[in-house]
């Protein structure tokens, strides 16, 4: 659980869409409370907190450069 929290820290969320970053931010607190709580969780518990973590992660969707297409309308334009 809290090498997938570090690893869910470490990630830049403004490089993804927000829809797809909100999923890892919950689980992230989530998983920050069975981190800061451990001892009423069960290990059912955790294990779901830490596969939430997981696929959150694996789910994330990059934004898009948008570089190139406003080059294309720019050039179109002229």
């Amino acid at each position: 659980m809290k090498a997938e929290l570090e690893k869910a820290k470490a990630i830049n969320k403004d490089e993804y869409t927000p829809d797809s970053v909100k999923p890892l931010t919950d689980a992230q607190t989530a998983g920050q409370g069975i981190v800061d709580a451990p001892d009423n969780k069960t290990t059912a518990e955790i294990e779901a907190a830490t596969q939430a973590l997981k696929d959150a992660q694996k789910d994330l969707v990059q934004k898009a450069d948008k570089a190139e297409l406003q080059k294309a309308i720019d050039k179109a334009n002229t």
